[in-house]
Parts: C-alpha cells; sequence; structure tokens
C-alpha cells in the first residue's frame, strides 16, 4: 500500500514539474512567438472557414 502512495507522489511531482516548465516555456520569447503564429493561423483557417458569413456580415454592417 505504501508503495502505491509513493508512485503517485512521483507521478504528481512529475505533473507538477511539467506544468512548471510549459509555463515558464509559454513566457518565454519562443513560447510567445508561437502562440501568436497559433493565433494567426487559427484565424486564417475561421476567416476561410467562414468566408460567406463574413462577408455577409460586412455588407449588412456597410449599411448601418
Amino acid at each position: 500500500m505504501n508503495k502505491i502512495y509513493e508512485e503517485m507522489e512521483e507521478v504528481l511531482s512529475e505533473i507538477k514539474k511539467l506544468q512548471k516548465e510549459k509555463k515558464e516555456w509559454k513566457n518565454s520569447p519562443e513560447g510567445i512567438a508561437y502562440r501568436k503564429r497559433k493565433a494567426k493561423e487559427y484565424a486564417q483557417q475561421y476567416r476561410e472557414k467562414n468566408r460567406e458569413k463574413i462577408r455577409k456580415y460586412q455588407r449588412e454592417y456597410a449599411k448601418i
């Protein structure tokens, strides 16, 4: 029974370590550049997917 708790503690400490590394990476210049690039890619995919809806909205908005 004690062995199970020890293994769980190891797993939890590994998870915390990985979460800390992820947070540090996200705040690094490389992580910030990655998020910006992913945001641009997502926005481009969204615009392509919803091109007609966006145009319809723009035409409707122009009438106001």
